[in-house]
């Protein structure tokens, strides 16, 4: 509510992704031409992993004898991981050899 009275958008808004531009265009009426879309990512080239990085990664997290899938976020329930976690419980059903690490900090940490 404060967002939509006191807008405090500027001459620019950068948003992360299209959905994050179409939000900020339809819910907080920022003109389409005032948003710059930057993604978010790496380029995974520059951090090629070597099997020794990624024993000595599994090792410290004590995941040597599991196939890890990971995630590093904003821990806020806006985020849905609850969706992750319930996706996740599925997955183990089927493969339990195979274990989820979250990094983040937040109110649902």
């Amino acid at each position: 509510l404060s967002r939509k009275l006191l807008p405090c958008w500027g001459d620019k808004a950068i948003a992360i992704s299209e959905a994050v531009a179409s939000h900020l265009e339809h819910d907080f009426l920022v003109k389409n031409e005032h948003i710059h879309t930057v993604y978010n990512g790496i380029n995974l080239a520059d951090y090629a992993l070597t099997p020794q990085y990624t024993a000595k990664a599994k090792a410290k997290f004590h995941l040597e004898d599991y196939f890890a899938i990971g995630i590093i976020a904003r821990l806020s329930s806006v985020k849905g991981h609850t969706y992750l976690f319930e996706a996740f419980a599925k997955v183990l059903e089927k493969y339990p050899f195979c274990k989820l690490v979250v990094f983040g900090e937040g109110e649902e940490k």
